[in-house]
């Protein structure tokens, strides 16, 4: 899994002070695509059923990190993790935050991206996240559904897969590829996202070599593109 790893540009830093208000505390925010967040600024996404914390990594560009959902609280980490996990997680994009209502994606219980196809267009492109600059180029995904790209060391990725992540199969760790963007595209208001999986471990990085167990939680980018 070599070089599709995704780079995991927060591996090594989250900012010292994650604030304590959460994101449905924002207030006023900025019509300037921000909500309301300067550049580097960290919230929690926690609620009834929402863990995880938002970041505004650039201008209209958030990073989500370790975004589960679920019931009951753990008995052994209160921080991270339910005492329950839900089978389907889900976001919205529009309101950077985890939403079970008005949700634009949700993660299945098979580790794959979802949107419905009544109201998304889902499409992928084969460049890196910064990369992408517009929507042009895609290959749409019909089924409205990414899951699993191929399973290494039989080969490496396969870019006319849909897929967002390579299972090693000798090692039971799931990686991310890099070169995947997606881009989802509301067919009602014509507002688009791209879209990067980095993760899907607790600090974006599986706790052994072999079948790491901190999972599953999410780590993405996504930003505005209109």
């Amino acid at each position: 899994m070599k070089k599709q790893f995704s780079r995991l540009f927060l591996l090594c830093f989250i900012p010292a002070a994650i604030y304590s208000c959460s994101k449905s505390d924002s207030t006023n925010p900025s019509d300037n695509g921000n909500d309301g967040l300067s550049i580097g600024d960290t919230v929690s996404l926690s609620n009834a059923y929402t863990k995880g914390y938002l970041t505004l990594i650039a201008n209209k560009t958030f990073y989500v990190g370790n975004f589960t959902q679920g019931t009951g609280v753990s008995t052994t980490d209160t921080s991270l993790s339910f005492a329950t996990k839900n089978s389907t997680f889900y976001y919205s994009l529009t309101e950077n935050q985890g939403d079970t209502t008005n949700y634009d994606i949700k993660f299945t219980s098979s580790y794959a991206l979802s949107v419905d196809t009544s109201k998304y267009k889902l499409t992928f492109i084969n460049k890196t996240f910064d990369n992408v600059t517009d929507s042009t180029g895609g290959t749409n995904i019909l089924t409205g559904l990414a899951g699993m790209n191929n399973t290494y060391p039989s080969t490496d990725s396969v870019p006319t897969a849909a897929g967002w992540y390579i299972y090693n199969a000798t090692t039971h760790i799931v990686g991310a590829y890099m070169t995947r963007t997606y881009i989802i595209t509301n067919k009602s208001t014509g507002n688009y996202y791209k879209f990067h999986i980095v993760s899907m471990y607790s600090g974006a990085q599986p706790n052994a070599t072999t079948a790491a167990l901190n999972f599953p939680y999410y780590h993405f980018e996504y930003m505005k593109m209109n």
